[in-house]
């Protein structure tokens, strides 16, 4: 009996607006195995949780966020504040955009970040993924992220060496949705299709 194995990959990708440099994060989010003939069936949970944060630079260049506020897609944040006690206010809607905006409202140059929320409850912690030095005041950062998942397949004795055979931008899917993957009989090809139900 042949045994194949499918690793599902996510990548996030934070980029400039307008785009000028990428940085990519994957993550390997888990190994479905199928049998030839058989059924297999699998849950893949999917969350964005992107943070600005008020960055703090040591003499090592290490960078460390106390004051950060979470986002989503579209959301405007902005920082206010007087010197050594800076914070978050509230996150609005921004209007016709997927940007991420953030916004110094401080009165003088601030250092911002963007990275990922990790944890929940009392673990949650921040971790940076690009900063941005020296942000006048009254001015604003903004990012747009994309989000997509690649299906590649192969017997894995490492890493995966093949070309995806599927991708697909997860802002474009809904919450909740359901996908069949089969393996062609005839041509031994891996196909992904949308399920009519969930």
């Amino acid at each position: 009996m042949v045994s194949s194995r499918i690793r599902l990959y996510c990548f996030y990708s934070i980029l400039p607006s307008p785009p000028s440099s990428t940085l990519t994060s994957s993550r390997s989010h888990g190994v479905i195995t199928f049998r030839a003939g058989g059924h297999a069936k699998a849950t893949v949970q999917y969350v964005a949780r992107l943070a600005f944060g008020y960055a703090q630079i040591d003499q090592d260049n290490l960078v460390d966020s106390a004051a950060w506020v979470e986002v989503q897609s579209g959301n405007v944040s902005s920082i206010t504040g007087t010197p050594g006690n800076k914070r978050f206010g509230g996150v609005a809607k921004g209007s016709n955009t997927k940007l991420l905006v953030c916004k110094n409202n401080t009165v003088e140059r601030a250092d911002l970040s963007i990275g990922f929320v990790k944890g929940d409850g009392i673990h949650q912690r921040y971790e940076p993924a690009l900063v941005w030095t020296r942000v006048g005041s009254k001015s604003n950062i903004s990012r747009a992220l994309t989000h997509s998942i690649r299906v590649a397949t192969e017997i894995l004795r490492g890493e995966i060496e093949t070309d995806a055979i599927w991708t697909c931008d997860l802002n474009q899917l809904d919450d909740v949705t359901g996908w069949n993957f089969y393996e062609d009989g005839a041509s031994g090809a891996f196909v992904i299709e949308q399920a009519d139900s969930v």
